[in-house]
């Protein structure tokens, strides 16, 4: 379960919780991110055929933090707002 926390993101307005916050919250720093999206969806492609890891994306990763958010305890609501999911059925 995530920790309640009073604490802000310095320079933001978004309360500071373990793996994220609100989906406002995410997609503000994704916004602010200095790094674009297809940026990282390259270097991580590029690793994997570095490493001859095949059959791997970048959004499996969702589905395996996911999971071990679950195995942590976490109940559905705060797997739904920590992961930015828009309803439980999208995993």
């Amino acid at each position: 379960m995530p920790a309640k926390s009073s604490e802000t993101i310095p320079g933001s307005i978004c309360p500071r919780r373990p793996f994220g916050s609100s989906t406002a919250c995410a997609r503000a720093r994704l916004r602010s991110s200095p790094t674009p999206p297809d940026a990282i969806t390259a270097n991580f492609t590029r690793a994997c055929k570095l490493l001859g890891i095949e059959e791997l994306h970048f959004h499996d990763l969702r589905h395996e933090g996911i999971s071990r958010l679950f195995e942590m305890g976490w109940n559905i609501p705060h797997v739904v707002a920590a992961s930015g999911l828009r309803s439980r059925g999208l995993a």
